[in-house]
């Protein structure tokens, strides 16, 4: 299947360049996307739509999607400085399963993103940024088990376009493990326990004064459907950056999602998460984030409102 998608978005930042006095601006984006993917369940059978995890299977030995996404972001105010921090944004994946319907699967997930970056609080210029994530994943998940899992690894390569930025190039490497236990039909019970490596990338100055870390996460969770309309996504755990030098953390992590679907056609989701970063100009930085969504479909298009609060410290 090949799937084209336009579309324009809009919105409002209320400080571009997280002054203490304030530059508001619209935005305007135009975006453009085609995917590539083989046939999913329900193409390749489409006479029964709601096929579940125990209905026989016919995906064959390998499932994948290809795409290519471009956004051109548009500032709207009068200052040229504020129309200046936009530009184009690049993305580009390639992700797959290999066995996708047997007792053990493979699957990697190659992710790349050009962020179009304005000057702010983290970044004093516009920092333009190239990141590229690449997971594998090595699953166990049979069909007559109510116990499955994976491990992964994860690489995330943060590059900064300008050669004479004073922030840090970055690697982040992360090996973790994701137990699995349907304890109802509707219920799963989840672990995940990850280490990372986190260390400047090069031998320039900047990259030499990253203080190398190895973030430790250890958390547990729950995702059910406690109604037909109302679905619950509990987590929470302890984490530890285990900085070489300066500055460290070590906390608890929490991440919670509440969902209500008030008709066939929109839900409404609310949630919280307690998280801590590895920082481009600090060791690292804690945020408290309060989200809310509200999707609503109305055929052929779709409208999703989301606003997100960061209350942000930095160390």
């Amino acid at each position: 299947t090949i799937h084209p998608v336009f579309g324009i978005e809009t919105g409002f930042v209320s400080n571009v360049f997280y002054n203490e006095n304030p530059e508001p601006a619209g935005i305007l984006r135009l975006m453009g996307q085609i995917s590539v993917a083989s046939l999913n369940r329900q193409r390749l059978d489409p006479s029964a739509p709601n096929l579940t995890d125990t209905d026989g299977d016919d995906r064959g030995d390998f499932q994948y999607k290809a795409s290519l996404r471009l956004a051109y972001d548009q500032p709207l105010a009068s200052s040229d400085t504020i129309t200046g921090t936009g530009g184009v944004g690049i993305g580009a994946g390639f992700k797959g399963m290999v066995n996708p319907s047997g007792r053990f699967s493979f699957g990697f997930d190659e992710n790349f993103l050009r962020m179009i970056r304005a000057s702010n609080f983290e970044t004093q210029t516009n920092e333009n940024r190239d990141i590229n994530n690449l997971q594998l994943t090595f699953l166990y998940h049979p069909p007559d088990r109510s116990m499955s899992g994976y491990l992964y690894y994860r690489n995330m390569i943060d590059i900064f376009e300008k050669t004479d930025t004073l922030y840090p190039n970055r690697i982040d490497h992360r090996i973790g493990l994701h137990p699995m236990w349907r304890v109802f039909p509707q219920t799963m019970v989840y672990a995940d326990f990850s280490l990372g490596f986190v260390d400047g990338l090069g031998s320039s100055p900047e990259a030499e004064m990253k203080k190398s870390s190895m973030p430790l996460i250890l958390k547990a969770g729950v995702t059910s459907l406690l109604t037909t309309k109302v679905a619950l996504n509990f987590a929470a755990g302890y984490t530890n950056g285990f900085y070489a030098n300066g500055p460290s953390f070590s906390a608890p992590v929490f991440d919670v999602d509440l969902s209500y679907r008030y008709s066939p056609l929109g839900k409404l989701q609310v949630g919280y998460s307690l998280a801590y970063m590895d920082s481009v100009n600090a060791n690292y930085y804690r945020d408290h984030i309060v989200r809310a969504q509200v999707q609503q479909l109305f055929v052929p298009f779709a409208l999703m409102i989301e606003p997100e609060l960061h209350l942000r410290q930095y160390n």
